[in-house]
């Protein structure tokens, strides 16, 4: 297992930065390696899309700038407006969760792919 902060230094969207050696060969050795990798930052839109593409799971916390959240919505299949609306209504340190490995619904059913998490109990945290 893999931690990044600041992804967008790692794996920059901008083809003109300097390019980060065995970055490419992390994203794809998930499968022949059995390597994870957790990247963090607060840009989507300074970001390789490979990051997220390949994201089994993504944890979305307030978005403020438009072109990310113009991004993120068309990761997880919400319009713009939807997923401006669904992070309006999220609380302090609540986040989405975009889960990539739950099947598309079927026409008229619920999408279970992106739900709203509760922030952890600051008493947990504290422990």
């Amino acid at each position: 297992m893999v931690l990044v902060h600041e992804v967008g230094l790692l794996a920059p969207n901008d083809v003109s930065k300097k390019k980060i050696p065995n970055v490419r060969r992390l994203l794809h050795a998930n499968r022949h390696r059995h390597v994870s990798a957790v990247f963090c930052g607060p840009r989507p839109n300074d970001v390789n899309p490979m990051i997220y593409g390949q994201a089994d799971v993504l944890y979305l916390f307030h978005l403020p700038l438009e072109q990310d959240r113009d991004k993120m919505a068309k990761v997880v299949g919400l319009s713009r407006d939807e997923l401006t609306e669904a992070m309006e209504s999220l609380g302090p340190y609540e986040y989405l969760r975009y889960d990539a490995n739950q099947p598309a619904p079927e026409a008229g059913e619920e999408d279970r792919r992106i739900v709203i998490k509760e922030a952890i109990p600051e008493e947990y945290v504290k422990a």
